[in-house]
Formats: C-alpha cells, structure tokens, sequence
C-alpha cells in the first residue's frame, strides 16, 4: 500500500433499448437470493445512485459510509441530496476509481460537503480541471490519500473490501487504471470495476485473486461498453444480478448490444439506471434484495 500524505449512434442506443425491453429481467423491481450462513452485522446497502452518465455508488453498512466514484459535475447537487438524504455526515472512504470527470466530477463538491477520513486513488493521473479541483480539495480538507495495491483490504463495520486491480502496470488509458473492488458481506459478494477494460480483467484473471472474482452482483464495467465484461471474466465472476450505471440516450450508445446480449443469454439479472433510475442492493449476510426507483 502505498500513502501519498496529505498533499451510426442513434441506431445503436435504439437497438440497446429494444433488447433491454424485451428482455424479462431488463428491470425487476425486487428480487431475491438466498444462500446459507450467518452475518454479524445487520445489513449492507449498495446504492447505485442514478448520476446520468457516469458512477456514483454509496456502500452502506450499520455505522459506516463509502463512496465509489461521485458521477460528473453536473450532478453535483443531486447527489449531495441523496447522500443527505441517506444521513450521510461522514464517509469512511471516498474511492474514486479512475480520473475521468464522470467518475469524479462532483468529488471536489463530496469532501466540501462530508467529512471523508480516507481517499483512495488509483496511480494515474489527469492534467484536466476537474481532476485538479479534486487534488484541491483533497488537500484543503487535509484528508489522508492512499494509492492502494493488488491484495490491499479495509473493513466497513463487517463488509471486507479487497483490492483485485493491479498497479505498477503500464496502461495506454485512463480506463484501464481503474480500481477494481471485491465486498464481502457475510456470505453476499458484490465486484464494483468502474471503467476497468478486458485487458484489466485479464490481468485480474491471470492473478493470485482471480478466485475473487467470483460474485453475486457484478458491476459492469464502463457503462456496459463493448470494450469491457470478456467472456471470460464474466463466467469466472457468475454473477446473478448485473448493474449498469448509464444515460439515458447517451452519446456512446452504452449499454452496448453486445454486452447486454452476454448478460441475458447468461440469464443473468439485470439493473441500469437510465431504466430503473437509483437502484438498492440490501444484504443480510444471507439474502440479497434488490430494489428500484422506477
């Protein structure tokens, strides 16, 4: 672990929506899953917080709080309202995945508005405004920053987290750095890759935590895009609930067909905002119940 201180488009999105429509579980209002087993701690939440095009996910457990990513800038107040809403004050961890503006827009907006104690950064960086306004205030609220490696764990009340990205690795994209996260809940799992790519998964695969990456929610990598969820990675995580977090007609077409039609020949589950809006994941330990906005 490493501690830095201180210091052709429109055909495509109507082909998208067409599938997801007519697909049964494109939008299930609740959902459950049991397995055997016990938990210590009453619950995990994991909040897909509608952000339009981009990520903003809150874990939620007993006492604690963590944020992954924090959507674009344009959804600044939204989701400081959400957050307030949800009794946020304090943020354990705010983890921004990697440093593009609908990942980090509104973090600068996050440390001005709750007191975070942690940061956690993957090791890359940008040269634009947005990621420089973040840097900014990390700084001024004095919050303690982490680069974290492959292997690295924290614990949120009784949720573990582990780290399955790799660092030291050469990347020719931003997305490619992203931090990739497993969560341990009792017997529940749930993977979060924010724009991770099939090279980083492949990386991941070929690990000594490939094991991890087995899990019954799986986050979409990039808002669905073709250029992430390889065949591979996707049957060695297995996942029954997939989440998507994207725009509704946004400019990139995502969710792509492609990936969608993995997803449902696997008869896999799944959530995406621009169709459901904000999505809760609640676990016991045991049970998995999904619930939408919409």
């Amino acid at each position: 672990m490493k501690n830095k201180g201180k210091g052709i488009k429109f055909l495509i999105v109507t082909v998208c929506l067409l599938i997801s429509a007519i697909m049964t579980n494109s939008c299930v209002i609740s959902t459950e899953a049991s397995k055997d087993g016990k938990s210590n701690a009453e619950y995990f939440k994991l909040h897909m917080i509608d952000v339009g095009q981009g990520d903003a996910f809150l874990l939620e457990t007993d006492n604690s709080f963590m944020l992954v990513d924090a959507g674009p800038n344009k959804c600044e107040k939204s989701l400081i309202s959400y957050l307030k809403k949800r009794r946020v004050k304090k943020l354990k961890y705010a983890l921004f995945t990697h440093p593009h503006e609908d990942h980090i827009g509104s973090g600068d907006a996050v440390l001005d508005n709750f007191r975070v104690e942690k940061v956690l950064l993957p090791d890359a960086q940008s040269s634009t405004k947005t990621f420089e306004k973040l840097l900014d205030a990390i700084d001024s609220e004095n919050c303690e920053t982490i680069i974290p490696e492959q292997g690295d764990t924290f614990m949120l009340d009784n949720a573990k987290i582990t780290v399955l990205s790799l660092t030291g690795m050469e990347y020719d994209n931003l997305n490619k750095y992203s931090l990739v996260i497993r969560v341990d809940f009792g017997n529940n799992s749930f993977l979060l890759t924010g724009d991770a790519e099939s090279e980083n998964e492949k990386d991941i695969l070929k690990s000594e935590y490939s094991s991890l990456i087995d899990c019954d929610l799986l986050k979409i990598g990039h808002h669905g895009s073709v250029s992430s969820t390889d065949e591979a990675f996707l049957d060695k995580a297995s996942p029954e609930y997939a989440f998507i977090s994207c725009g509704a007609g946004n400019d990139y077409g995502h969710p792509h067909y492609e990936t969608l039609e993995k997803l449902s020949d696997r008869n896999i589950k799944i959530y995406r905002t621009d169709y459901c809006g904000t999505t809760v994941c609640t676990s016991d330990g045991n049970t998995i119940t999904v619930k939408t906005e919409f």
